[in-house]
């Protein structure tokens, strides 16, 4: 991660720099996980900023629990993505 956000080049890195002030998770949702991958986990986050000029964002975090060693049981964060350009993303 960059260390000033106005430096980041991803959406998710400077929305969550600038966030000092509150995070917000809603509810774990599980994904069983398969023969040829670990469980998955998403989690919806709102993100308020601490400046008051910026509107609060949400991030959907998605991480994959890891089936071999030497990280066996860890949860890797496999995707971040900011809501608000969800739909440029997914076109």
């Amino acid at each position: 991660m960059v260390g000033r956000s106005e430096e980041s080049s991803s959406p998710c890195d400077g929305g969550i720099c600038r966030a000092t002030t509150e995070w917000r998770a809603a509810d774990i949702k599980l994904i069983a996980g398969s023969a040829t991958r670990g469980e998955m986990a998403t989690c919806l986050v709102t993100v308020v900023p601490a400046r008051e000029d910026l509107d609060a964002r949400q991030f959907l975090w998605t991480l994959q629990q890891q089936r071999r060693p030497p990280k066996q049981g860890c949860w890797l964060v496999w995707e971040c993505l900011a809501m608000d350009g969800a739909i440029y993303q997914t076109l």
